[in-house]
């Protein structure tokens, strides 16, 4: 059985997907800015029985649909290998992803076509409407020096890592950091610049939704930005230790989370109350332009990154070739989450193969992983137990480590073995340090005395 703690990591990592999933789109049955389960609804009938029938079994159905989602996730720990819990997990996230919008997609129909035959028109169906006394406004002044101290903090790791030495994958690393958080100054401009939030005529609505929106944005691009300098700062703290990186990636990964949630739906309890008493008279109706209400798509818009129709999020315009690539590309990404734990599972049960030639010996698993003449071999030894061995780049799992690791007692070496299974072959040629073992223990040790043969010497040590 796999380590229950490994199991449980991955666990927390992907299942709070489903609550966040459910909530937001539960909350999408609750009116906000006239807009019912992605539906334009004027204030006349959204207490309507239909309605609220369509309402009624759509909240029923999203809970029975997550409920059985809920309980898949328990088959993790029921896997043998960090491969096949993985893929399991990839499997059901998607799923998770999924299953609910499919719900949520359904229920929109229906109160569309309610809408439809009710005939629910506000006049300004599938215009493009914007308050011209709100866009003439001078906006409220960015802070923008606040982001000063974040980026500062992010460039502290990337400095004294170039400036001692570090492994140049861990200054990238760090310049990576570093950069989101310069990128998140960025995209805080970007945003605080959308278009206003008009719903109907009155100014002083779109006025005060306009500025919570910019207002929740700014806190989170600059909450993003805190958030990623400190994580940099842990993974310079921690140095290369698995457990201290596990450590510090959760904590960053559960502070966006939580924070991102809770400024989510501070923005949608805003836009509920304010616009509680809207949709008499002229209202703005764009349903035309939003897919299953969720999905923007207007020819006749040149922007590219739009405000969505409730909470503080944005999405793309897919009348734009550039839009249609992200929301391509992000599909794919999607669809491809559970070929990742399939290519996993396929590394983890390929056999390492090792092949002596007349010249030369090489080490193959799903492809060939190094060669080294005879004439460079400097040293041969087998090891009975494996050094503490962290992972620079390449492959860690439970039964393989494939790739550039750092071993104590030895540097940077080449790993292609099962950790679980010594002994294991040290090779040394040209400064380097190469292990490997065929996973089991006389195979292993067959091999390293056919390499001593190879090389005309005596038995390995």
């Amino acid at each position: 059985m796999m380590d229950p703690i490994i199991n449980a990591v991955l666990l927390a990592c992907v299942y709070p997907v489903l609550p966040i999933m459910y909530f937001i789109l539960r909350n999408e049955s609750r009116p906000k800015k006239n807009v019912i389960l992605g539906v334009t609804v004027p204030l006349d009938h959204r207490e309507d029985a239909g309605v609220a029938a369509i309402c009624k079994g759509y909240r029923r159905a999203l809970a029975a649909a997550s409920a059985a989602l809920a309980v898949v996730p328990a088959a993790a720990f029921l896997t043998g290998s960090f491969s096949a819990a993985l893929t399991l997990l990839l499997s059901w996230l998607l799923a998770a992803i999924v299953a609910p919008f499919l719900v949520y997609a359904a229920y929109h129909r229906r109160l569309r076509a309610l809408k439809g035959a009710g005939g629910w028109r506000s006049g300004s169906d599938g215009a493009l409407m914007v308050d011209t006394k709100v866009s003439v406004a001078p906006m409220e002044p960015v802070a923008k020096w606040l982001f000063a101290i974040p980026v500062a903090v992010s460039l502290a790791p990337v400095t004294h890592a170039a400036l001692s030495g570090a492994e140049p994958y861990m200054v990238a690393l760090y310049g990576t950091m570093a950069l989101l958080v310069i990128l998140f100054c960025a995209l805080n401009g970007i945003f605080y610049s959308q278009r206003s939030e008009m719903v109907d005529g009155d100014t002083t609505l779109t006025m005060a939704l306009t500025a919570i929106r910019r207002r929740n944005w700014h806190r989170l691009w600059l909450m993003m930005a805190w958030l990623t300098g400190l994580y940099n700062v842990g993974l310079w703290a921690v140095g290369g230790g698995a457990a201290g990186i596990l450590i510090v990636t959760a904590a960053y990964a559960a502070a966006l989370i939580i924070f991102s949630v809770m400024i989510e739906f501070r923005v949608r309890g805003f836009q509920e109350r304010l616009t509680a008493e809207s949709g008499k008279g002229s209202y703005v109706d764009s349903d035309a332009h939003w897919i299953v209400g969720m999905f923007y798509h207007n020819p006749n818009d040149r922007r590219l990154i739009v405000n969505s129709r409730i909470g503080v999020n944005a999405t793309v315009n897919l009348a734009k070739p550039v839009g249609m690539v992200i929301m391509a590309v992000s599909v794919i990404a999607l669809l491809a989450m559970p070929f990742f734990g399939l290519w996993l599972m396929a590394e983890e049960a390929t056999p390492i193969r090792v092949e002596l030639h007349a010249q030369a010996l090489s080490v193959h698993h799903t492809g060939k992983v190094f060669e080294l003449a005879y004439g460079e071999v400097e040293e041969v030894a087998v090891m009975e137990s494996l050094p503490a061995a962290s992972k620079v780049w390449g492959t860690n799992l439970g039964t393989l480590y494939k790739g550039r690791f750092e071993v104590a007692g030895i540097g940077g070496a080449t790993l292609c073995l099962n950790p679980k299974a010594p002994p294991y072959i040290l090779l040394r040629a040209g400064g380097e340090s190469y292990l490997f073992n065929l996973g089991d223990d006389s195979g292993t040790r067959g091999l390293a005395s056919a390499i001593e043969a190879a090389l005309g010497g005596a038995p390995p040590r």
